[in-house]
C-alpha cells in the first residue's frame, strides 16, 4: 500500500458442507452421490470494495450461495457390443446478491441486485468394441439453465435520512432460459503399441428464450431489442494421433475444429460495475467458429 497506511480488511464468513457416497451393487456397477453447499456472506473485498466519502463501501455483496448436487450411475462388460455405460444427472443453483453505493454530496443512491440460476444437467456416455483393436466412445448431454434477476434502486437524501425507491434507468438482465443438446462419438484405433489414432464428431444446439420487461430497459433499448428467441448449431470434428517415441515420452497430434455459442450474460448482461466498466446486451451476436 506503499503511504496509503493500513488498508481495510477484506472479510467475510464462509460454510461448506459437502457429502459423498460410492456404492458398489456388484462387481462391474456403481452408484455415486455427491452434495456440495457452500454459503458466504458480509463480503467485503478490497479490490471491489473501495469505500465513498463517508466510509460505506460503493461494492459489497451480503450472501452468495451456490449448491451442486449429482448422481451417476456406472456399468461395464454389460454386452459383447457394449463394454461400458455411464448415466449422470445433476442440480445446480446460485444466488448471488450485489450492493452498489454511489454516494453524492446530498444523496447516496444504493442498487442491490439479486441473480438466481437454475441449472440441471443429464448426460449419457457409452462405450462399444468396433474391433479389436477399435472402439467407439459416444453419448448425449443436455443442459437447462433457468435465470432470474431482480433489480431495487433506494435513494437516500442525507439531511432527512429518508429513502426513497427509485425506479432503475440502467437496465437490468432480463429472465430467461438457455438450454444447449449436443451429441459426440470418438473413435480410436491402436494399431500398434507405439501408435494410437483417433477422430471425432460432435453437435450442439444451444437456445437462448428471454422474457424482457420494461423495467429491464435502459435508454436507447426497446424490448424488442432485448426480447430473444434464437438457436443455434453447428458440427465440429477432430482427427488426431498419438505416438510413444521411448519409455517415459508420447508425441501427439491433434486438427480440430471448435464452436462457441453466445451464452445469456454475451447477449443480455446490463449492469455497471463502476464508473469505467459497464456491460451493456448485444443481441447481435453471433457464435465463433
Amino acid at each position: 500500500g506503499g503511504d496509503l497506511g493500513t488498508l481495510s480488511s477484506s472479510s467475510w464468513n464462509e460454510e461448506h458442507f459437502y457429502a459423498k457416497t460410492n456404492i458398489r451393487l456388484s462387481e462391474n456397477k456403481k452408484l455415486r452421490f455427491s452434495y456440495l453447499n457452500t454459503f458466504r456472506e458480509d463480503i467485503n473485498r478490497y479490490s471491489q470494495s473501495k469505500t465513498n466519502p463517508s466510509g460505506i463501501p460503493r461494492t459489497f455483496r451480503p450472501e452468495e450461495g451456490h449448491t451442486l448436487f449429482s448422481a451417476a450411475y456406472e456399468a461395464g462388460k454389460i454386452a459383447g457390443w457394449l463394454d461400458n455405460l455411464k448415466v449422470s444427472v445433476s442440480n445446480q443453483t446460485f444466488d448471488n446478491v450485489v450492493e452498489n453505493n454511489r454516494e453524492g454530496s446530498t444523496k447516496i443512491t444504493q442498487i442491490i441486485r439479486d441473480r438466481d440460476e437454475n441449472m440441471l444437467g443429464f448426460g449419457v456416455q457409452m462405450t462399444s468394441p468396433i474391433a479389436e483393436k477399435m472402439r467407439i466412445i459416444y453419448g448425449t448431454e443436455y443442459r437447462y439453465e433457468n435465470i432470474k434477476e431482480t433489480k431495487l434502486q433506494y435513494v437516500t437524501t442525507k439531511s432527512s435520512g429518508a429513502v426513497k425507491l427509485v425506479p432503475s434507468t440502467d437496465g437490468q438482465t432480463p429472465d430467461g432460459t438457455y438450454d444447449v443438446i449436443n451429441a459426440f462419438s470418438m473413435f480410436e484405433w491402436n494399431i500398434s503399441e507405439r501408435m494410437k489414432l483417433f477422430a471425432g464428431l460432435r453437435f450442439e444446439r444451444a437456445h437462448l428464450d428471454s422474457n424482457p420487461s420494461p423495467e429491464d430497459l435502459s435508454a436507447g433499448f426497446t424490448l424488442d431489442d432485448i426480447d430473444l428467441d434464437k438457436q443455434w448449431g453447428a458440427s465440429t470434428e477432430s482427427l488426431g494421433a498419438l505416438f510413444s517415441v521411448g519409455t517415459n515420452v508420447d508425441v501427439t497430434v491433434n486438427i480440430a475444429t471448435g464452436f462457441r455459442s453466445p451464452n445469456f450474460t454475451d447477449a443480455l448482461k446490463f449492469g455497471v460495475v463502476s464508473t469505467d466498466n459497464i456491460y451493456l446486451p448485444n443481441p447481435g451476436l453471433n457464435p465463433e467458429h
